[in-house]
């Protein structure tokens, strides 16, 4: 499975939510965009704004699930 590289820690706690009760094994890989890698996020508004939100959204889903 790919993802975003911000929304991969997510994507792969639901997956794993959803598949080990089957017994299937889940790997996600986080696919870089060239405007933010996991070099230079951080220095640009959009991808700090988008790992804020994601760090919210995970925070949110383990509450909830």
């Amino acid at each position: 499975m790919l993802a975003d590289v911000f929304h991969t820690r997510r994507v792969k706690w639901c997956a794993r939510q959803l598949a080990q009760p089957a017994g299937c094994d889940v790997r996600v890989m986080g696919m870089p965009t060239p405007e933010c890698n996991g070099t230079n996020w951080y220095r640009k508004e959009r991808g700090l704004i988008a790992f804020e939100n994601e760090a919210v959204l995970c925070a949110f889903y383990k509450s909830k699930y």
